[in-house]
C-alpha cells in the first residue's frame, strides 16, 4: 500500500483497532485496491502475511479452473428450462455418497407433503390454507 504512516498509527495497530476505525481505514484501502487488479492485490496481501482470497462473481465461479478441477460444477436437467450448470458444495468426503442433484421444485410441488406429513395438518386445515390462498399446492 506504500503507507508507512499506518504502521505506527494507533488506529491500525491491532485487529480490534482496525475494526473500530473502519471509517478511517476503509477509504484508504479502497483507494489502494482501485489502483490494482484482484490477482495482484491477492498476491501482495498473501506475500505480506494477510490471509486473503478473491470474492468471485457468478461468472468468475463458472470460469474458475479451481472450481472445474474440483468438479464443483454439475449439470442439472430441468423439464421446464432444459439443461443448466449449477455449483455443488465444496466439501466432498471420500466415503460419503454423492448428493443427488435435482432441479428446483415448482411452486407448491411439496406443499401437501410438508403440511400433511411433516406438520401433521389434516385435509380440512390444508384445504382452508389453499382456499385462503396462503399456500399453493401443485401436484
Amino acid at each position: 500500500m506504500e503507507r508507512a504512516d499506518l504502521i505506527n498509527d494507533k488506529r491500525s495497530k491491532t485487529g480490534t483497532d482496525r475494526a473500530a476505525n473502519s471509517d478511517f481505514l476503509g477509504p484508504i484501502i479502497e483507494k489502494w485496491l482501485s489502483k490494482i487488479n484482484r490477482s495482484d492485490a491477492e498476491n501482495i496481501l498473501n506475500k505480506n502475511g494477510v490471509p486473503v482470497g478473491p470474492v468471485y462473481t457468478a461468472e468468475d465461479v463458472f470460469q474458475s479452473e479451481q472450481v472445474k478441477s474440483r468438479k464443483l460444477l454439475v449439470d442439472i436437467e430441468d423439464p421446464k428450462v432444459g439443461k443448466y450448470q449449477f455449483t455443488r458444495g465444496p466439501v466432498m468426503l471420500s466415503e460419503s455418497p454423492e448428493i443427488e442433484t435435482n432441479p428446483a421444485p415448482d411452486l407448491g410441488q411439496h406443499t401437501y407433503e410438508i403440511l400433511s406429513s411433516l406438520l401433521g395438518y389434516d385435509e380440512e386445515k390444508i384445504r382452508s390454507l389453499v382456499d385462503s390462498k396462503c399456500v399453493t399446492i401443485n401436484s
